[in-house]
């Protein structure tokens, strides 16, 4: 007999599989609105152009899905994204959240956690061919030492 939970009584009662607002909901499988593919073709076109974008909205308006989605839009093995998502961090500790992100050795000081990101986006692009794409979630909290640096950066 199945457990009588509140989330088996939402499935059962629109006869549902699985829990429809799952973070585990592959791209290919969410709802697609002409607002989704819009965001989605004009992500790729800036990604493919090597310039940055931002993407605004309200709490729960599916920015995290919109990525999760461009993610799968992409050709395999030209981008390598990298998701930041502690914005509320110092200049140190952003490089550091990057490095480890990026399967780096974190390294002790500013400088050389600069020198060694920033090296491995130029190994990715010359040896690998590969573009390395940065995705800021709530950009927006970011410290302005931080923002500073993502022009040298890129």
């Amino acid at each position: 007999m199945v457990e009588d939970t509140p989330m088996n009584k939402l499935l059962s009662t629109y006869g549902l599989t699985r829990p429809p607002f799952s973070k585990d909901i592959p791209p290919s499988e969410m709802l697609q609105t002409e607002a989704l593919q819009e965001a989605r073709e004009r992500l790729k076109a800036a990604l493919e152009g090597r310039a940055s974008a931002v993407v605004t909205g309200d709490s729960g308006c599916g920015k995290t899905c919109l990525l999760r989605a461009l993610e799968e839009d992409l050709p395999q093995g030209r981008y390598r994204l990298h998701y930041v998502y502690n914005s509320t961090v110092n200049r140190r500790d952003f490089y550091r959240q990057l490095s480890i992100g990026m399967g780096l050795e974190p390294r002790a000081t500013f400088a050389a956690l600069f020198a060694s990101v920033s090296q491995h986006i130029e190994e990715m692009a010359s040896q690998h061919k590969l573009r390395v794409a940065l995705l800021l979630d709530e950009a927006h909290l970011l410290p302005i030492q931080v923002l500073d640096q993502l022009h040298i950066l890129l």
